[in-house]
């Protein structure tokens, strides 16, 4: 086999099949140092996998669910924890007729593959590929913007936080972050659906940039659904109310759409002057995040948390 450059890091291969002569297959085109195979025999396998990994290719089993597994794709194209730059194949025993090639490549397959594999173009296709997804990987890591909601990443918001919060240190400024998202359990367990996880999220981020100021800065927390706001020359209190604010207009609250569901949790950080305060500015964005995290894990009372330094 030709030398090829080794993969930035080990890359973990979904593999959703319930019988084992195909993983078997499989494993034998993906056996080598570079790749890592998680077997999904069920659908809650896969929900499971990706919810704590990040697949960096798929191999759906043709006759997966008795055929319908194809539909695992539909539902891959909703999940933010599946990037759309991600490697699918559909795999089938022998050869395999037109129709259903074209079935595979239009559910979102990359290739519609049978066995027995070719074990040398294939590992080399799927080395290359995996790579260039990588790649992609870790220049979304990096940039300032995220290119699918046009909202500041967390290293765009470290990098504005340590502009914004040396200007307020040297004009001896209040500055602020509020941190704010989703109760808990309407994003972890295995039952937690990609589509809707989705379309939480867009909705997370639509009302974010219509309640923040222009002068805000608005970003993702890490999670897809939880979000940071920077927010110059507020003081503490003015962060509370900000982020009690964006919690009641994502659940709803008072917009005539129906019956709010309290569910959103936010936590926020800031100081009423920067130079007293001896805080880094980075600092501003973890305690909010915190606090986030002590308001999910907490009860509806505590829906809205200050970081609380004693703590």
């Amino acid at each position: 086999m030709p030398d090829q450059p080794n993969l930035p890091r080990p890359a973990f291969a979904l593999v959703v099949s319930e019988r084992p002569h195909m993983r078997d297959a499989i494993e034998r085109v993906i056996g080598e140092d570079d790749f890592v195979l998680l077997a999904a025999p069920t659908r809650r396998d896969v929900r499971a996998w990706t919810q704590d990994v990040p697949a960096d290719v798929v191999f759906i089993d043709g006759a997966f669910e008795d055929g319908y597994g194809l539909t695992l794709f539909a539902e891959m194209e909703h999940d933010l924890r599946v990037p759309a730059w991600t490697p699918r194949f559909v795999v089938h025993d022998g050869v395999v007729p037109a129709d259903r090639v074209v079935q595979g490549l239009a559910a979102g397959a990359w290739d519609v593959l049978q066995l027995p594999l070719d074990q040398f173009t294939l590992r080399l296709r799927l080395h290359s590929m995996v790579r260039g997804k990588l790649e992609a990987d870790s220049a979304l890591e990096n940039a300032m913007v995220d290119e699918l909601t046009g909202l500041y990443t967390w290293p765009g918001l470290v990098e504005r936080i340590e502009e914004l919060g040396a200007l307020a240190y040297r004009n001896r400024r209040p500055i602020a972050c509020v941190a704010f998202g989703p109760d808990l359990a309407r994003t972890t367990g295995e039952d937690v659906d990609g589509a809707a996880l989705r379309e939480l999220a867009d909705h997370m981020a639509t009302v974010g940039r219509a309640t923040v100021r222009r002068s805000d800065l608005l970003g993702l927390a890490g999670s897809p659904t939880d979000f940071l706001v920077i927010a110059p020359d507020t003081n503490i209190a003015g962060a509370r109310v900000l982020a009690r604010r964006l919690a009641s207009a994502v659940d709803g609250n008072g917009n005539g759409k129906g019956k709010a569901d309290n569910t959103t949790r936010a936590g926020y950080y800031g100081v009423n002057n920067m130079l007293a305060a001896e805080v880094q500015p980075v600092d501003l964005l973890l305690r909010a995040a915190r606090a986030l995290r002590a308001a999910q894990a907490g009860r509806l009372e505590d829906a809205v948390r200050f970081y609380d330094t004693g703590r």
